[in-house]
């Protein structure tokens, strides 16, 4: 805890600061728990909490701008593919020395996105935003996280792929998948094609 005080307090300008501080204040527990529940060791939790924040620190002007809700989504996904990231990466090393083990992964992040390219062709209504919304959260992880960052926080690709430690090519990749997915999904589900 005190090294992310200390790498918060390294941030050069006062407006990064202490939106980097905020985030600290408003979200620490919350990205303890969420490390906790796919790392399951404390200490592993708050490493991948110190990890989070120095990239939130790096990335600092991604999370300008947004409303409280939607920071708490973006630090969400920041922390979970952190803590996943730090589970493959033990996951590995175990098994090299043929040590077994097995963790659950919690599967939630607190967010939903609906994005028009033509919204000439379709009235968005609370109905509208309800089954997309339903839609992605039955999306698996790596395609939900691509889907939100690129259309509700409108990220380019080659940012979502930071964010998400994965190459460009495998974003388009999970977008142009996930879409097929929301539109097999909302198709099962009766309901009028939905653009996106």
């Amino acid at each position: 805890m005190l090294m992310i005080l200390e790498l918060i307090q390294a941030i050069e300008s006062d407006e990064e600061r202490e939106l980097v501080e905020r985030i600290y204040y408003l979200y620490y527990k919350q990205m303890i728990v969420k490390a906790n529940s796919i790392l399951h060791h404390q200490q592993d939790a708050e490493d991948a909490v110190m990890e989070t924040f120095r990239l939130i620190s790096e990335n600092v002007k991604t999370f300008m701008n947004f409303e409280r809700e939607d920071l708490a989504a973006l630090v969400s996904i920041y922390t979970r593919n952190v803590a996943l990231n730090m589970y493959k990466h033990k996951k590995k090393q175990r098994e090299v020395f043929d040590i077994n083990f097995d963790f659950n992964q919690e599967n939630t992040v607190d967010c939903s996105a609906c994005y028009q390219e033509n919204p000439q062709t379709l009235v968005v209504n609370d109905e509208t935003i309800h089954i997309v919304k339903n839609a992605i959260d039955q999306l698996n992880d790596r395609f939900k996280d691509v889907i939100v960052l690129k259309y509700y926080y409108h990220m380019r690709n080659v940012e979502i792929a930071g964010i998400l430690s994965i190459e460009e090519n495998t974003v388009n990749s999970h977008i142009y998948r996930a879409k097929n997915k929301l539109k097999e999904i909302i198709g099962k589900e009766g309901y009028e094609r939905i653009t996106y």
